[in-house]
């Protein structure tokens, strides 16, 4: 029986989750480690942001739930997310074995980035405005003309790549899924037996 070719997308694809995953669990972990000094600093009165804070953690507070709950354990969501860019490096390790539990693992991933990039579509509409607000209202009042312009402007970009971005990255990774569960690709991982 000969062995199926392995082909340049799922090689492709394997190292590249590798170094996404790698790097991605590792800046959640250190934006959760950060976001709770932040917290605590802030609330102790001892952050030089300390005003900076006060002012979104005031804006969070005053949207629907379940926003003001998220904001809240923001670290807490931070470090289940490194755990998640952590299962996407052993599945990708996986796809560069053509281990058959990393293809099907690689895909039901795939679905959960599907779920929370979808959910990012109404963070983009509710939240990002309000938390624009409240650093708007940090600004110094005499602000030139010419950088308040460049800054709205800024805010204006943030709001529509904050609503292409999630829509974007949907299909990609729907097109991914499509592709690992081609007939082409699934006779790569007909054995678990490394090349």
């Amino acid at each position: 029986m000969t062995t199926p070719t392995r082909s340049m997308f799922v090689t492709v694809l394997g190292w590249a989750f590798v170094g996404l995953g790698a790097l991605g669990a590792c800046a959640m972990a250190l934006l959760s480690f950060t976001s709770t000094v932040t917290h605590r600093l802030a609330h102790a009165g001892t952050a030089p942001i300390n005003q900076q804070m006060l002012h979104i953690t005031q804006a969070m507070e005053t949207l629907p739930p379940p926003w003001p709950w998220i904001y809240a354990h923001e670290a807490q969501w931070l470090l289940l997310g490194s755990a998640v860019a952590l299962l996407h490096l052993a599945c990708a390790l996986g796809l560069l074995w053509r281990r058959r539990w990393a293809r099907a693992g690689f895909i039901a991933l795939l679905f959960v980035d599907m779920l929370l990039q979808l959910a990012m579509i109404p963070y983009a509409l509710v939240v990002q405005p309000v938390l624009a607000k409240a650093v708007q209202a940090d600004m110094p009042p005499q602000m030139p003309p010419a950088f308040a312009s460049w800054f709205q402007h800024v805010l204006a970009f943030q709001q529509i790549e904050a609503m292409m971005r999630p829509v974007l990255l949907i299909l990609l990774f729907a097109w991914i899924a499509w592709r690992l569960r081609s007939a082409a690709v699934r006779r790569e991982f007909a054995s678990d037996r490394a090349a």
